[in-house]
């Protein structure tokens, strides 16, 4: 296996989103539909307002609401994958048919993932808390994070590659599981290095909307975030997807 080209992951990933229109559509119809959705909760941000709900009658709503977002930010992932994967040449009504093909899998592989992700917070966070209790430490939540953080890092890395691989590799999705755990295999300081990377410029390029809302410009503050996200959602996802790609070949 191969080790990762990082600069030329980020390079690629640019170079994606410059060259392909349809990768700023499609993450701009997915940030219209998102804040559609986000929209009938805003009021509760507001403290008098939710003082006077029911907490169990808002929870549908709640919990409606983080579901359908969640399986809208599955669908749009895997399109801007086949896009960034296919090329520009790549009709989107023939990426939408593809990536429809295989949205089940995706969805399962998500769930997979998530109960994965819950066991493991389970056997490293209660039993963290249990044998820092046995020691003494029991209020020691420092050492409680140093336990559970390294180990989510871990996992979000070796399990980086399940989207791609089922776009792109048409994987089942224990398969997915695998394959990202295989590819991943060798390059995990690359991968991390990419990741704080991709970090790092993200947090520079949204110094004018974090800045503006310091000020209070709220208004400057959302529409600077919007084009930012115009920008970094198809980008860092066009990274991971040619990191994806030049790992596959080796």
């Amino acid at each position: 296996m191969g080790k990762l080209k990082i600069v030329k992951s980020l390079k690629d990933g640019f170079e994606s989103v410059r060259t392909n229109p349809k990768l700023i559509l499609v993450t701009l119809v997915y940030l219209g539909i998102i804040t559609g959705l986000i929209s009938p909760i805003l009021p509760f941000q507001n403290p008098d307002y939710i003082k006077n709900v029911n907490v169990l009658e808002i929870f549908p709503l709640f919990f409606g609401i983080i579901l359908v977002t969640n399986l809208v930010s599955i669908f749009s992932t895997g399109l801007l994958i086949a896009l960034v994967a296919k090329g520009k040449r790549f009709p989107l009504a023939a990426a939408i048919r593809f990536v429809m093909s295989r949205y089940p899998t995706l969805v399962l592989s998500s769930i997979l993932l998530l109960a994965a992700v819950g066991l493991g917070f389970l056997i490293f966070g209660v039993g963290g808390i249990l044998l820092l209790g046995a020691t003494g430490l029991g209020g020691a939540t420092p050492f409680l994070f140093l336990i559970i953080f390294p180990v989510m890092v871990f996992a979000s890395l070796k399990f980086i590659y399940i989207y791609p691989t089922i776009v792109l590799d048409n994987k089942g999705a224990v398969e997915s599981l695998k394959s990202s755990w295989r590819i991943t295999g060798g390059n995990l300081r690359g991968l991390l290095g990419m990741v704080i990377l991709i970090t790092v410029i993200s947090v520079i390029i949204e110094l004018p909307v974090i800045i503006s809302q310091l000020l209070g410009n709220l208004i400057i503050a959302s529409i600077l975030n919007i084009i930012v996200s115009l920008f970094l959602t198809p980008w860092t996802m066009a990274t991971i997807t040619h990191s994806y790609l030049q790992l596959r070949k080796r």
